[in-house]
């Protein structure tokens, strides 16, 4: 897919599927709305995304996909806006990203960078989670921001 922009929006799942390639002049938005169990937001395994900016936003899990592509020049925006004990931010394993400006990972739960996970971030960092102890940076990640916040951290 090609295009100037993409805006989803669903009350449930909102997937750009798995190995997809998309090219962005401008923004993605992937938005769930619902208070489903299956109300997400992802960018699907193996998937290439370039664009301007990239924000994911659902009440239960916002994920870049396994071994995904995301190449930004200004903002990423992964967000879980719920409480419950699915609510997670997720960048999943073997993903590289690739942020020009600032990024914010935030979950009511869990903000989860996933084995292997290459981030690299022009500007500031700010991973959340609902308390320091959800925070999951695993084995094998490499992580390089100009600079970090937020209580993961």
């Amino acid at each position: 897919v090609t295009a100037g922009s993409i805006r989803l929006t669903s009350q449930r799942k909102v997937i750009l599927g798995e190995d997809t390639t998309v090219a962005v002049d401008g923004s993605i938005f992937l938005v769930s709305t619902g208070a489903a169990a299956k109300s997400q937001a992802t960018i699907g395994n193996g998937s290439n995304i370039q664009a301007t900016d990239l924000t994911l936003s659902a009440p239960r899990t916002a994920q870049i996909g396994k071994k995904a592509t995301v190449n930004l020049s200004g903002q990423l925006t992964i967000k879980s806006t719920g409480t419950s004990s699915d609510s997670n931010a997720i960048i999943a394993k073997g993903a590289t990203v690739a942020v020009g400006g600032d990024a914010e990972m935030q979950a009511g739960n869990s903000s989860v960078l996933d084995k292997k996970t290459i981030l690299t971030v022009t500007e500031d960092f700010h991973m959340q989670a609902g308390t320091p102890k959800k925070c999951k940076i695993k084995k094998g990640v490499t992580l390089a921001a100009g600079s970090l916040s937020g209580n993961c951290f």
